[in-house]
């Protein structure tokens, strides 16, 4: 049987402290024989740094704190074949012998991890500390960035060093688990840091002539340099507007993503409306152009089938000027 690079380092290391072993087996013959029966533990894990007798059988009584070799590396995993297995039995004088060659044991270690965004909080608190302004982001070079520690110890990372670039953003830290005082591991991190910055953003998805409410306003922070001169910063600019096309939710809005709402439909009726301190004079129109609030467009009279030029009040109403003329003659 072939055995892998990282089995056959521990398992040359379980190997030295059988040499060791057998003397302390051979004297122990003649102890007390155990009673119940030993079973194989096939998925073993480890929390420690030792492997013992018990770890890897079950009913070795007195002998299972006895230790056998070094655990493997945090988050780490072997395979035990079964003539190895065998070996460290006949040297403990344990009764156990295994079913077939194929039989093993799988020993793992283990662990808990810190990743990246536990690595860049770090980061981030000490560049913070610094005295930079307003809030920022740490974004790391690597996103596989990340320590596997022993789960005996704090779950913690430290930055023992950081060089930082106000300028450009970029930094470098060495950075240990748990602390700097009693590393375990430590690692090299690079990457840059963006200033953050709160826009407003839809909470839902609009389709096209939807209106905004307030409602629909929610808040998101992004880089600082992500964001252009057309993006909208001021959500009084936002609500009351409508969606120029399908905008989706979560994402910083532009000038071009929204509009005034349509008041006035092209090829729809309005009222036409002329308004003066004296009177007040209304007629049926249809539209010949889409207009919003003060916008101004053009209608043609249904009664008198001339067309005037308005501007848009509300909701189906044209504005008119006295001087409009045809209009004028429009019923009460």
């Amino acid at each position: 049987m072939r055995l892998s690079n990282s089995i056959l380092a521990v398992l040359t290391a379980f190997s030295i402290l059988l040499a060791a072993a057998a003397a302390l087996a051979a004297d122990g013959a003649a102890s007390a024989e155990i009673a119940q029966p030993v079973d194989l533990n096939t998925d073993i894990v480890v929390e420690g740094d030792t492997v013992t007798l018990g770890h890897l059988f079950s009913g070795v009584g007195s002998k299972a704190s006895t230790p056998i070799a070094r655990a493997p590396e945090p988050g780490k995993q072997v395979r035990l074949p079964a003539d190895w297995l065998a070996r460290v039995a006949r040297a403990y004088a344990i009764d156990w012998k295994p079913m077939s060659r194929m039989q093993e044991a799988s020993l793992r270690r283990a662990s808990q991890r810190i990743g990246g965004r536990q690595i860049a909080e770090a980061i981030r608190a000490r560049i913070v500390a610094r005295g930079v302004d307003g809030e920022v982001s740490v974004q790391l070079d690597s996103q596989a960035a990340g320590f596997d520690l022993p789960v005996t110890v704090a779950n913690a990372v430290e930055v023992a060093a950081l060089r930082y670039d106000a300028e450009t953003g970029r930094f470098t830290a060495n950075v240990m688990a748990p602390s700097a005082d009693r590393p375990i591991a430590s690692a090299t991190i690079s990457g840059r840091v963006a200033k953050m910055v709160e826009v407003p953003v839809l909470t839902r998805r609009l389709s096209r002539g939807d209106l905004v409410g307030e409602r629909d306003i929610g808040w998101t922070k992004v880089e600082r340099g992500q964001l252009s001169a057309s993006h909208l910063q001021d959500p009084s600019k936002i609500v009351g507007m409508s969606a120029r096309r399908s905008v989706q939710p979560d994402q910083p809005l532009r000038e071009t993503d929204l509009e005034a709402p349509v008041l006035v439909a092209k090829n729809r009726l309005v009222t036409l409306l002329l308004e003066t301190d004296q009177m007040r004079l209304t007629a049926q129109g249809r539209a010949l152009q889409n207009g919003a609030a003060g916008e101004v467009v053009r209608v043609v009279n249904t009664k008198s089938n001339t067309t005037v030029t308005g501007v848009v009040q509300g909701d189906g109403v044209v504005s008119v000027a006295p001087n409009a003329g045809p209009t004028q003659s429009a019923q009460k």
